[in-house]
């Protein structure tokens, strides 16, 4: 639940004009005609406008501090920007809010002699000045025209969409292009939006979701699912990846613990590992009709099976089988006679005639045997 926003101005005009006639007794008591006629009053009247509009603009942001909260959340400002866009492995959120801080931010262009001062003070763009502009990859037209911003220091040259600033300072004189103008709703949003976005690994789901997001645009092999175990004891963040190519961990591990290095708490214990895999052997006797192919059926029950077992896509819920979950024979007959061509299931055989088997990670089916046989006529 976010802070109230306390109100500092809570006064109108009218009472600031009300308390102030009512505290006139305090300092004088010569001073009884309190009528709007008296010159007194109007002075008054005059004094509490100026403080209505004063604490008006207290409960108000000025724009640049928008700019300037942008540019904190971002870690950047001016030319930093560019040194940040030009590093690798950029997170896509940070990158596109560091592309909108760019096109907001200004950029001191090229210095110039202080003599083309005097022609920009006479509202004037000498042929030199353009030149200079020339050399420097800038291009101004016949139809520009030079506005006076602050005598002797600031100058603005207006070209159809472009605009340079002109600024005299510490005896040179800087070419600055201004950024773009964007509205307060649009900065706003972008921060929002960066705000919201799971940069940061706090909770089991940011790590979940950027462990993922770590090799979407890396690698060739990449992390399919993220199983994350936390240990608040410790302080510790385990994270188990999990790739459709089970050979190539070795390189997916350093990967993913680096990304998520970069964003997690200071003090966070983080560990990544691949995960554990338990083998198991299953056996089952079924009953069909006599008029249905056992083979086909066969291959069926085998083929639903490996997909509710799968660690991606199966379990109960299809995001992958829960890490360290016990398989029973139930819930394998009770997948096998979704099937409306079984007509029973007589066994399912597990590890050692196990009806719970434990399982130390994900499962690995290495056999399965379908036994079918057909319903007596």
């Amino acid at each position: 639940m976010p802070l109230p926003i306390p109100k500092l101005f809570n006064k109108s005009y009218q009472q600031l004009v009300e308390e102030s006639i009512a505290s006139i007794p305090k300092y004088s008591d010569v001073w009884t005609n309190y009528n709007p006629s008296d010159p007194g009053i109007t002075i008054l009247e005059l004094l509490c406008w100026v403080a209505e509009n004063t604490l008006y603009r207290i409960d108000r942001i000025p724009e640049n501090a928008y700019l300037n909260f942008l540019r904190l959340i971002a870690g950047a400002s001016g030319t930093e920007v560019d040194a940040l866009l030009n590093e690798k492995d950029l997170d896509k959120d940070y990158k596109e809010i560091l592309y909108f801080l760019k096109r907001l931010e200004e950029k001191k262009l090229f210095t110039l002699d202080l003599k083309y001062s005097k022609s920009l003070e006479q509202r004037e763009i000498s042929r030199e000045l353009r030149e200079k502009f020339i050399l420097e990859g800038f291009l101004i037209t016949d139809y520009a025209s030079v506005l006076v911003k602050q005598p002797g220091k600031k100058w603005l040259i207006e070209d159809g969409d472009r605009k340079y600033f002109l600024v005299k300072e510490n005896d040179e004189l800087f070419i600055i292009q201004k950024g773009e103008e964007f509205s307060i709703e649009e900065i706003k949003s972008f921060a929002l939006r960066f705000m919201k976005s799971r940069y940061r690994a706090i909770t089991e789901e940011d790590f979940r979701v950027l462990a993922i997001q770590s090799t979407e645009e890396t690698t060739s092999i990449q992390v399919k699912r993220a199983i994350v175990q936390s240990y608040p004891e410790e302080g510790k963040i385990e994270v188990i990846i999990v790739a459709q190519d089970n050979d190539h961990y070795q390189d997916l591990i350093p990967i993913v613990r680096q990304y998520l290095e970069d964003r997690k708490l200071i003090g966070t214990w983080l560990e990544v590992k691949p995960p554990v895999y338990t083998p198991v052997n299953i056996t089952m006797e079924i009953t069909c009709p006599f008029h249905i192919d056992r083979v086909e059926l066969g291959e069926q029950i085998k083929k639903r099976i490996q997909e509710y077992l799968d660690p991606l896509a199966g379990g109960p819920d299809k995001t992958g089988w829960p890490y360290r979950r016990s398989l029973t024979i139930y819930e394998l007959s009770q997948i096998i006679e979704e099937n409306k061509d079984v007509k029973n299931v007589h066994r399912i055989l597990l590890e050692n005639g196990q009806i719970e088997m434990p399982v130390q990670g994900l499962v690995a089916l290495e056999n399965l045997v379908v036994h079918i046989r057909e319903e007596f006529r």
